[in-house]
């Protein structure tokens, strides 16, 4: 997961957060009602269960683990904190800026459940990073998963990558759970920690065929 701050000329607290969120939570919205902490609850839902899904890609017996890294971004005024009012959070109560709460909330649920690194990526250093990601968007990657049967048993041991003509300036992410592939074809990999490991392949003229060194059960 990234999480990343950048400047903002906009003027606000948390209250003006919460009318901006509750526009956000059908629930809140058709109510009309709640705070603070009905919003925080709302996003600690909703994005706990959209980073375990997401944020690594979740796996289907008709697409392998498109890689999904889309940062959490929170301008300078999100990050306000002299002048608002305590909220309590985990039993701890304090003052807290609109950052503070939701890492928090969202991210200590998230470390809760699982082993994988938080990365904190300046707002320069993501130009980089939305630009390849629109390269390869533009690019229509597709993975398709190569499935043997044994018995009572289907599993995936392994999966073709494409792209429209089947080249792209751009790397193309595809995510792993568990194991490697039995010959990389000039990929790169990507592992920080705990991370699953991501396999970044490039096209030049050709879908490329990767076999799993650990087959995948469905």
């Amino acid at each position: 997961m990234v999480l990343q701050s950048s400047r903002s000329d906009d003027s606000g607290n948390q209250y003006e957060a919460a009318d901006e969120w509750r526009a956000l939570a059908p629930t809140e919205a058709a109510t009309g009602a709640g705070d603070i902490y009905a919003l925080l609850a709302y996003e600690e839902q909703m994005q706990t269960s959209n980073l375990l899904s997401l944020s690594r890609g979740t796996i289907s017996s008709s697409d392998l683990l498109i890689y999904i890294s889309a940062p959490f971004m929170f301008h300078q005024i999100n990050l306000r904190v002299a002048d608002v009012y305590n909220t309590t959070i985990n039993g701890v109560n304090a003052q807290r800026s609109l950052y503070m709460m939701w890492a928090e909330t969202i991210a200590a649920k998230f470390v809760s459940m699982t082993n994988w690194p938080l990365i904190g990526v300046k707002e320069d250093d993501l130009i980089d990073v939305y630009t390849t990601r629109i390269t390869k968007d533009m690019c229509n990657p597709t993975t398709q998963v190569i499935l043997s049967t044994s018995g009572n048993t289907t599993s995936i041991t392994g999966f073709v990558v494409g792209a429209t003509n089947n080249t792209c300036a751009a790397p193309i992410p595809v995510t792993i759970p568990g194991g490697n592939v039995t010959n990389l074809q000039g990929s790169t990999v990507e592992q920080v920690g705990n991370d699953p490991m991501t396999l970044w392949v490039t096209l030049s003229g050709a879908a490329k065929t990767f076999t799993l060194t650990t087959p995948i059960p469905l």
